[in-house]
């Protein structure tokens, strides 16, 4: 959290405040992290070295070598290597990637960066003082897009990717916040500055661990938090706006996956008036530690599964009315990101929720549905008998969360709609069979557009496919599972869009198969519908009943059983 440019008073009471995982980053004071480490040797340091010598790209891969051995050799010296143990980070050049650059630019940095990684991973972490410090590439200043050449080089090189994702607040608003109804999520700032790191990965197809090497409020390169422009040196709003950001952060998978490994805000102590407004001293910084306190790690609860069916809690009176219906239950196993994708399912299709196996039984035997979720296989059997024991004629269904290694992007209520029609719904119990199409239109069209097209063309009541799988990987919703949507056709004759499931593919598969990527994400998706209902049918949209179409394209015997497989 604390970005030491010079040490101000009361900082080590600030550092005493921090949660473990928290990161501490100084500018050329390697000596500071014994004290941190001193505090709380769980906390994490990160070092940059000031140079001040231009940073000059091109050159010969050997050549960019010979400037990054040149460049640790200015900091990596016999201070360093005696407190070399208290440091986890360090970091190459600052700042260095721009929209406006050419292919060309971009590609001596990625040259550049590969050697800087190379000279440190085979010169310097072979020796066992540094073996533990990892590298932070990039150290990209806000709103600017790093290359996926990048996160190639930082996996294959356990680096690290730096980002400085500075959120914009002008007179006191967050950029883009007044223009929505909904969660902080949903601004412009996060979008396009503050988020646009979490949007770079999913483009990526590539994980990576991230450090915020720089953080923070601003509304220009030289107003930060104390400037009018921006914050007005409240510190209560400067603590929120911190706040509102890390409420941004927890939601994104990399967060979720523990690869955030903190971040710093832009700056304590007063190295230069330059950054006045910027400065962050105390009170303010024990207010800023003990909200990271609280709200940047939150531990998950430990897992215990459950050994037994619990005994059956006795029943009085009549059962109330949502008892009648299905109820889900969440298994003690389950992760907090499970019962979230849980919940979102159950959300989406008015289903109660709950943790009462109890709660499931009672209502009205013959039809109520229990639905046990994340049962293990060997606890299966005694569930069972326990509900027949006590509840008999309640139907008993397991099912089992899915892989959440990747996102489902829900754009359902961002998509054209029609002013005045609406899809049916149909029950999700009905649903057997995921039916994949391919666009036809090129892989870059928006989904927005075709949307539209369904809608204004086809007078549909809106785009008839439930997902969309773009070329790069990215996997969005486009209609809850629950909509009887039209991608079988609208006169269907066997009501084939009342159990199928429509999944596309963005091009056109006519000549040339679908891209890995894209073939990853689909068996991916196949797989958890697989798991979430159970023993589905896969078939290309040419093999339902009454159509008369080549979708998904006349190279799909190439690549369907790849997708359908278990």
């Amino acid at each position: 959290m604390i970005h030491l440019q010079r040490t101000v008073p009361g900082w080590l009471e600030a550092v005493s405040l921090l949660p473990d995982k928290s990161c501490v980053k100084a500018v050329d004071q390697v000596q500071a992290f014994e004290q941190v480490k001193a505090i709380n040797p769980n906390l994490a340091t990160c070092l940059r070295h000031f140079y001040d010598r231009g940073q000059i790209f091109g050159g010969t891969y050997a050549e960019n070598k010979q400037k990054a051995r040149d460049f640790f050799a200015t900091f990596i010296d016999g201070t360093f290597m005696e407190y070399a143990k208290y440091v986890d980070y360090i970091e190459e050049w600052n700042e260095y990637l721009a929209n406006s650059q050419t292919p060309e630019e971009v590609a001596d940095r990625v040259r550049w960066a590969t050697a800087c990684a190379d000279v440190w991973d085979s010169e310097y972490r072979v020796q066992p003082e540094l073996e533990h410090i990892r590298l932070v590439l990039c150290n990209t200043a806000v709103g600017n897009w790093i290359d996926r050449d990048f996160a190639i080089v930082a996996s294959n090189y356990d680096a690290v990717i730096g980002y400085h994702p500075y959120t914009l607040w002008q007179n006191g608003v967050r950029w883009g916040e007044d223009e929505f109804d909904t969660e902080v999520w949903d601004t412009q700032d996060w979008y396009y500055l503050s988020g646009l790191w979490d949007t770079m990965e999913h483009d990526w197809g590539i994980k990576v661990d991230w450090l915020f090497t720089e953080a923070g409020p601003f509304e220009s390169a030289v107003d930060g938090w104390r400037s009018s422009n921006c914050l007005g040196g409240d510190r209560d709003k400067y603590v929120n706006a911190v706040r509102d950001w890390i409420y941004d952060v927890r939601l994104t998978p990399a967060y979720k996956e523990g690869r955030v490994k903190g971040f710093n805000l832009f700056t304590t102590g007063r190295a230069s008036d330059t950054w006045k407004h910027f400065w962050t001293e105390q009170p303010e910084l024990n207010m800023l530690a003990e909200m990271v306190a609280h709200e940047w790690f939150t531990p998950e609860p430990p897992i215990e599964p459950p050994v037994e069916p619990p005994e059956p809690e006795p029943c009085h009176g009549a059962p109330r009315e949502q008892y009648k219906r299905e109820y889900w239950v969440l298994s003690g196993t389950m992760t907090p990101m499970q019962e979230e994708w849980v919940f979102n399912l159950a959300r989406q299709n008015k289903i109660t929720v709950g943790w009462s196996y109890d709660d499931a039984g009672i209502g009205d035997l013959d039809i109520k549905k229990a639905v046990l979720w994340n049962i293990a296989d060997d606890l299966k059997q005694a569930f069972t008998d326990w509900f027949n024991e006590n509840y008999p004629g309640v139907t008993i269904e397991f099912r089992q969360t899915p892989d959440t290694s990747r996102q489902i992007i829900d754009i359902v209520e961002d998509l054209p709609s029609h002013p005045e029609k609406s899809y049916s719904k149909r029950p999700l119990s009905g649903i057997t069979t995921l039916v994949i199409h391919h666009t036809v239109s090129p892989p870059d069209r928006s989904i927005e557009s075709i949307a539209a097209y369904h809608v204004n063309t086809r007078d549909w009541p809106g785009i008839g496919y439930h997902y969309v799988i773009s070329d790069d990987g990215t996997i969005y919703q486009t209609n809850y599972l629950e909509t009887k949507s039209y991608h079988a056709g609208t006169n269907a004759p066997g009501d084939e869009n009342a159990y199928t499931v429509g999944i596309a593919l963005q091009g056109d598969f006519t000549h040339d198969p679908p891209p890995q990527a894209q073939l990853d994400a689909t068996k991916w998706l196949v797989g958890n519908l697989n798991d979430m209902f159970g023993g589905m049918e896969v078939v290309p949209h040419k093999y339902v009943s009454g159509a008369s179409t080549a979708c998904p394209g006349a190279t799909w015997e190439e690549w369907f059983e790849y997708i359908s497989e278990d």
